[in-house]
């Protein structure tokens, strides 16, 4: 199974830049505008809405723009916790 990435921002640029940046030192097999798939991970780059569903994702990165209330209602739940990890290992900002 890969490892499930999500990104959120404030624009669907701001997504898609971070997502750049952590693709510099990986193998990417599959790119599209807003996904890229490499051996062990998938990534999806996307624009932050209050009306956002997310599903269960093995890591985050989270603008630090977007509204910390919402953050803590809508994303963290949707972190898949590791056996001896906490979920803030895995939720990053930017």
């Amino acid at each position: 199974m890969k490892t499930s990435i999500v990104i959120f921002a404030k624009s669907q640029e701001d997504a898609e830049e971070k997502l750049d940046e952590l693709l510099q030192d990986e193998y990417v097999i599959k790119r599209t505008k807003d996904t890229a798939e490499t051996e062990t991970k998938f990534y999806r780059a996307k624009k932050w809405s209050e009306n956002q569903r997310a599903t269960k994702v093995h890591e985050l990165y989270i603008d630090s723009r977007i509204d910390t209330e919402e953050v803590d209602m809508c994303i963290i739940p949707c972190v898949i916790r590791g056996e001896t990890s906490s979920w803030r290992d895995s939720v990053h900002y930017f």
